[in-house]
């Protein structure tokens, strides 16, 4: 067995060249961990970060989503002012019947009207409006209203069924609710109060606007009433939002008026008190102030395990780089034989584009300097038109863009042979069905074939007419000969009768007519016009009258008068169509 060395590989020999060449890994293994340990560390203070920060976007969107309901309630409640306003009386069914539309759209639990009734006219509001009686709460529940200058009873409430036991109930009978419409009534504006227990049971807050009028001693009719549930409009706020584990707490937060308003989810406690995001919200209604915190549940869902990860990650990097720093010297090979077979591909297609460039510029001008016009329509839309089309139409090519802009209707853009009158021209369209880019079009052309027509016209005309006239030219002769013999016959029986005849003479006159017809006939086959000449009227009408009226028993006088024009005329002509 041959035991010589392969002269393909380097051998290398003592320890000072093994010691070498682990110089390499071992600074990327050093190196590599020390990047490894602080990555690891970043990374931790990034996720913590970013842990923090998506809790203040989410706090900050869930705010934002409960100040749009709230101040939606109040917008809805400046509706129902604004209706008081606009109108001296507001029956109960149209209050009934906005206020339903209103809650349809809105968060409100109940809208009410809460007009103010003087002491001296409880009675007389009392018989027409709330036979129960303006109440207040008691020990025992709701009782008979004790004396008082006004009161503030809910007249109507909208839904009823739910809300029935607060009709009646006067609202100055009670402090907290007393002093904010004091407050309303004072500044005029609209105002949220704060946590009360409801008449129809469960917490909420009321939210008031004054309804004023001139006439009034102070001007204020009654109030506009909202009642809303703090946990219904954080429903209704929170709930098409994504669960993130986040506690959101209401408060009314405004001098005086001040208290917990509720909270959502219901029942769920904060995890993090150093966490919460608070924000004061001034709406038109007051100020409230929303909290959020982070529950455990937020914690354990956005507890990451990157740190570890790119511990992990920087350890199996350190031990790779090794390898990949020996396998560097084949890819930058590989590399730039791949850049090499790019830069060819790029010059191939280089080299396709500007023949596409060149074969397209071609068939354009073929286009444009074709005798005929061409279009192609698409989609509904002509996609191209040269300018023997536009033309064709009157038109500027930048200016076709429909066939609804051309007269000319649907079918005529359609695939086969079609014919348009245009302006006194006749156009001649042609078209094919075709696909481009995968979808249908219409390849057509219009060629204007209105002289093209006319002269074939007149060729025909021109043929119809030399054989009219060779026509013509045979009947004359033939005729001709015929009226020399009747011409002969009659001069001899004029000769035999010896005496003059007046009928013989009529006869001979009419042959010579004739014989004028003949010639005029033979003038036309040669393309002559007829042979016009001054005469004198008189004769004319004479013989046509005579002509007219023979066989009969009538008679008739002619009566030309002297100096009357000659007229120019062809005497060769028949009675009657003598042209003149």
């Amino acid at each position: 067995m041959d035991s010589s060395p392969d002269p393909g590989i380097a051998r290398s020999s003592g320890p000072g060249s093994a010691r070498a060449s682990l110089l390499a890994p071992a600074a990327v293994v050093v190196v590599g961990l020390a990047v490894t340990v602080l990555a690891s560390g970043a990374a931790a203070v990034a996720h913590d970060a970013s842990v923090r920060a998506d809790m203040i976007e989410h706090a900050h969107t869930r705010i934002q989503a409960v100040a749009r309901v709230l101040d939606s309630t109040a917008t809805q409640v400046v509706a129902l002012q604004a209706l008081y306003r606009a109108s001296e009386e507001v029956e109960p069914s149209e209050f009934d019947t906005f206020a339903a539309t209103l809650l349809a759209s809105g968060d409100a639990a109940a809208f009410e009207w809460v007009p103010r009734v003087r002491a001296a006219d409880r009675a007389a509001w009392e018989a027409a409006h709330m036979p129960v009686g303006i109440t207040e709460r008691g020990g025992a529940g709701l009782q008979p209203a004790g004396a008082r200058q006004e009161y503030f009873p809910v007249e109507v409430v909208v839904p009823l069924r739910p809300n029935q036991r607060a009709l009646g109930f006067d609202l100055g009978s009670e402090s907290d609710r007393a002093d904010m419409l004091a407050k309303a009534r004072a500044t005029g504006r609209i105002l949220a109060g704060g946590p009360v227990e409801l008449v129809q049971g469960g917490t909420g807050f009321l939210t008031v606007a004054p309804v004023v009028r001139e006439g009034e001693d102070d001007g204020l009719v009654g109030f506009v009433v909202s009642v809303s549930v703090a946990s219904d409009v954080l429903t209704a706020a929170l709930a098409p939002l994504p669960d993130d584990n986040l506690v959101v707490r209401l408060f009314r937060e405004e001098e005086g008026v001040k208290g917990t308003l509720g909270s959502w989810p219901a029942g769920a406690v904060g995890a993090a008190p150093t966490s919460i995001v608070s924000e004061v919200v001034e709406l038109s209604s007051g100020a409230f102030r929303v909290e959020v915190e982070p529950t455990s549940g937020f914690e354990a869902s956005h507890r990451s395990a990157a740190p570890r990860w790119v511990l992990t990650a920087g350890l199996m990097f350190t031990a790779l780089l090794a390898g990949y720093v020996r396998l560097l010297g084949s890819r930058a090979a590989a590399a730039r034989e791949h850049a090499a077979m790019l830069t060819r591909e790029m010059e191939e297609r280089r080299r396709a584009e500007a023949a596409a460039v060149e074969l397209e510029a071609r068939f354009r001008a073929l286009a444009e300097e074709a005798p005929v016009g061409i279009y192609l329509l698409q989609d509904g839309r002509f996609q191209y038109v040269n300018h023997r089309f536009a033309k064709a139409f009157g038109m500027a090519p930048a200016d076709v863009h429909t066939p609804d802009e051309l007269p000319a209707t649907g079918e005529a853009w359609l695939p086969g042979d079609a014919e348009i009158e245009v302006d006194g021209r006749t156009l001649q369209l042609h078209a094919v069905h075709t696909q481009i880019d995968g979808r249908e079009a219409v390849i057509g052309t219009v060629n204007d074939v209105t002289e093209a027509r006319r002269s074939e016209s007149e060729r025909q005309r021109a043929e119809q007419l030399e054989a009219l006239g060779v026509l013509a030219a045979s009947i004359a002769h033939d005729f001709n000969n015929l009226l020399a013999v009747i011409l002969g016959n009659v001069s001899m029986a004029q000769m035999r009768a010896g005496q003059s005849s007046s009928l013989l003479a009529e006869a001979e006159q009419a042959v010579l007519r004739a014989q004028g017809l003949t010639s005029q006939l033979s003038s036309f086959a040669r393309g002559g016009e007829p042979v016009r000449v001054p005469m004198d009227v008189g004769p004319v009408v004479r013989e046509a009258v005579a002509f007219a009226l023979r066989g009969s028993a009538a008679t008739a006088s002619v009566d030309v008068e002297a100096g009357v024009w000659a007229v120019n005329g062809d005497s060769s002509q028949q009675i009657g169509r003598a042209h003149v």
